[in-house]
């Protein structure tokens, strides 16, 4: 290996010295390594675009039709989308619940939820009750007990 040493601390001096410090052998393995790494990238995106391309046409099943079968198709698929969307026009919905429906459907969720352990509190409609019962029975009404007032109204 040859030291160069640089008077100068201009940078492209600077590469100059070093590209003259490696020797031919040193070059000619760097160029090597560099025209292998092009050859296998070339291969492998032509392998890749050969795999790609060389599916068959049983994998696309449409691809054997012909214009006028195509075209069935498409008046086929129209007629079908029209007919959902006047259906979906004539469709009435039923009509969601009431406001105390729901609230009648949280209540029964919240007094029957399993995971309810004694001294837990529970929100409801009719407002904040804690949970007496046993953790065993079936819920009942006299398992929860409404929460004392505050003491100091917020």
């Amino acid at each position: 290996m040859r030291i160069i040493y640089i008077r100068n601390n201009n940078l492209t001096d600077r590469h100059k010295a070093t590209a003259m410090c490696w020797s031919a052998r040193t070059r000619e393995v760097l160029v090597m390594t560099l025209r292998t790494m092009a050859l296998l990238v070339g291969w492998s995106l032509l392998a890749l675009s050969g795999y790609c391309c060389a599916q068959e046409s049983e994998d696309f099943p449409d691809s054997g039709l012909t214009g006028e079968q195509w075209q069935q198709r498409v008046q086929d698929a129209r007629r079908r989308s029209e007919e959902f969307v006047a259906n979906a026009r004539t469709h009435k919905d039923d009509p969601p619940p009431s406001d105390k429906e729901d609230a009648q459907a949280a209540d029964q969720r919240a007094m029957h939820d399993p995971s309810l352990q004694r001294g837990d509190i529970i929100a409801t409609s009719r407002g904040f009750f804690v949970f007496v019962g046993r953790d065993s029975e079936e819920r009942q009404p006299s398992d929860f007990l409404p929460t004392p007032k505050p003491l100091y109204p917020h």
